[in-house]
């Protein structure tokens, strides 16, 4: 039986995350303090990738890219909705990825409440209280880390660096399988739905049947419901 050292620092953690996550939760009651700081380096990472891939951009291209996306805009309504984005250009990197970091805050908030009310319904006994459970949701969002270098590598990559702005969205269903058209119903959703969702679910999913010792097909149940719940939602709202 493989033994646990008893100093389990934040990057071993961190590196098991990605290649040992069932040795990161196996151990994970008494490491959850190091949680935190893959928050930090998630929340820098979001925002430093964010603010590369539209300061490579030019001006012009942006503001084109912006003003296609605004919809139908009447003849007086133009004028006026393109010098506010004009006056706005300098600053969308770094509006985009505040944006992204407090929508990923938000998510892990919910997810670690749903999470929580979730397990006095499908296991015995509460294991987890609140706070463990965003810690959780935290680790199992560093995924998230590898989709946003990989954007900036793209960025660094491309030989013109007048990007869609859906290549933000570049490991979604529909950027690498789907290719639906913007007008269709499912194009939203679609556009959505990352495989690193399906990362962040399978290290929920270990975590469950590590730290809860639940089976794994029930563990894959429970991470999923949540997730399924917020995708409806926001179905229902887009």
């Amino acid at each position: 039986m493989k033994t646990t050292p008893s100093s389990y620092s934040p990057g071993h953690a961190f590196i098991d995350t990605f290649v040992a996550p069932t040795e990161l939760f196996a151990r994970f009651k008494t490491s959850l303090p190091w949680a935190k700081w893959g928050a930090v380096m998630l929340f820098a990472v979001v925002l430093l990738s964010n603010i590369y891939f539209f300061s490579m951009m030019s001006s012009q291209w942006l503001l084109d890219q912006q003003m296609a996306q605004a919809g139908y805009l009447s003849a007086s309504e133009r004028p006026q909705v393109e010098a506010m984005l004009k006056s706005l250009l300098p600053y969308t990197g770094i509006y985009m990825g505040i944006s992204n970091v407090l929508a990923i805050v938000s998510q892990i908030l919910l997810l670690g409440l749903a999470y929580w009310l979730l397990q006095s319904f499908m296991l015995r006994q509460a294991q987890f209280t609140l706070w463990q459970w965003v810690n959780v949701v935290i680790v199992c969002q560093l995924p998230w880390i590898a989709n946003y270098l990989g954007l900036a590598l793209l960025t660094l990559s491309a030989a013109d660096h007048n990007l869609p702005l859906s290549m933000l969205e570049y490991a979604s269903l529909n950027q690498l399988f789907l290719h639906l058209d913007p007008h269709t119903a499912l194009y939203p959703l679609a556009s959505e739905i990352n495989l690193f969702h399906f990362w962040s679910l399978g290290l929920v999913a270990t975590a469950v049947h590590r730290c809860l010792h639940v089976s794994w097909f029930a563990s894959i149940v429970f991470a999923a419901i949540p997730y399924a719940m917020l995708a409806v939602a926001w179905a229902g709202i887009a």
